[in-house]
């Protein structure tokens, strides 16, 4: 993994991402999205995981030229609110990229002056309940059907990069 580089990602990653997204397992783009891509995403959605601005910013992990990761903080709701989200490509899974790149983006939503991130995944994604039992223990967990809501309140102290 030492050879992982992160990266704010912008509009010039659009055909990079668009092939990682594209080149996903059908298990991996529904524990992303709680759907399937068809064969991968509309322009409009590779578009909106790529904000820039106050509104919010993506990252990615490359590896020797290879897109293997993208992850992004966005507000909604309350304005010092914002939610995270992640995709690690099927290869690269288990390595430690996902949560590197999740302390990374809990990092650069602090520093943009949000007090608490959301994490929202499939009850069933056992990657992110783990991410989130070791980074923020003291997370807020809602269950709602097949969805788990996890609330996490800063200082980025409250998210831990201890493992």
């Amino acid at each position: 993994m030492s050879s992982v580089a992160y990266r704010r990602g912008t509009v010039r990653d659009r055909a990079a991402l668009q092939a990682l997204l594209s080149a996903l397992s059908p298990e991996s783009a529904y524990a992303r999205f709680q759907t399937a891509l068809g064969g991968g995403p509309p322009p409009a959605v590779v578009d909106a995981l790529l904000p820039e601005g106050p509104r919010g910013e993506a990252l990615l992990a490359w590896d020797d030229g290879d897109l293997v990761a993208h992850g992004l903080w966005v507000r909604w709701g309350p304005p010092r609110v914002a939610e995270i989200a992640l995709v690690v490509t099927d290869g690269y899974q288990r390595r430690g990229i996902g949560t590197q790149l999740a302390d990374r983006l809990v990092a650069a939503a602090a520093a943009r002056g949000v007090e608490r991130i959301e994490v929202v995944s499939g009850s069933g994604n056992r990657a992110v309940a783990r991410m989130v039992a070791r980074r923020a223990p003291a997370a807020g967990r809602d269950r709602d059907g097949l969805t788990v809501s996890y609330s996490v309140d800063l200082p980025a102290r409250r998210w831990s990069r201890a493992a």
